[in-house]
């Protein structure tokens, strides 16, 4: 193999590297969506709270809670998806030229 193909593809498995972690992205973001839709409903135990039903506050305010910790967790696994993302684009970037050059 010479040495175009040996970058050509390495360029290859870094694309596809970089869409699991895009594709991971996506999931998170789902999840950060659905968190959000949580954080709504901790709005609505306001509401709850004056109401006779203190059962289903303290059950909201639990699930609230754990999706705030949820949430949390998932924003930083995009944070660290995104810096691998940017790595995997830089090492692609720096293979294409590379190969450009030769």
């Amino acid at each position: 193999m010479t040495i175009c193909e040996n970058a050509g593809a390495l360029v290859e498995v870094l694309k596809q590297e970089m869409a699991l972690f895009i594709e991971e992205l996506r999931t998170l973001d789902e999840y950060i969506r659905n968190a959000q839709e949580i954080e709504e409903m901790a709005q609505q135990v306001g509401v709850l709270k004056k109401k006779p039903a203190w059962y289903l506050v303290y059950d909201m305010q639990k699930k609230v809670q754990l999706e705030a910790q949820n949430l949390e967790k998932l924003q930083n696994c995009i944070l660290t998806c995104q810096r691998k993302i940017d790595e995997a684009e830089v090492v692609t970037k720096n293979m294409q030229e590379a190969i450009c050059s030769k």
